[in-house]
């Protein structure tokens, strides 16, 4: 992928706010500073930042190139597509990120 490619995509849900704090070489409190990815919008939103990369949109079409090196944990629902999933970690190793952490968080009712 080019420079160019690299450009025209988009950043995801969230995503600004983090590249921001990654290029001004900060890091997050929470998670021993890894920067939080959830797939679903309704989870993880009490963690910021975090970017959010939704099941219906997929995760090549944004840039996740700010990510370089970065400690990545990744959360879902058990029952999460598998596909998605799958295409989230794969695009994840593309950037590539030093360490994801796949974590699936139950409901708690």
């Amino acid at each position: 992928m080019t420079t160019v490619e690299v450009r025209a995509r988009r950043l995801p849900p969230f995503g600004r706010e983090v590249r921001n704090m990654v290029w001004s070489r900060r890091r997050p409190v929470n998670f021993g500073g890894a920067i939080l990815i959830s797939l679903d919008w309704n989870l993880g939103g009490c963690w910021s930042p975090r970017i959010v990369l939704p099941s219906d949109t997929e995760p090549t079409l944004f840039d996740l190139s700010y990510l370089r090196g970065c400690e990545i944990l990744v959360i879902h629902r058990p029952e999460h597509s598998r596909r998605h999933l799958d295409a989230v970690l794969a695009a994840l190793r593309g950037v590539p990120v030093r360490l994801v952490a796949n974590v699936a968080l139950p409901r708690f009712e």
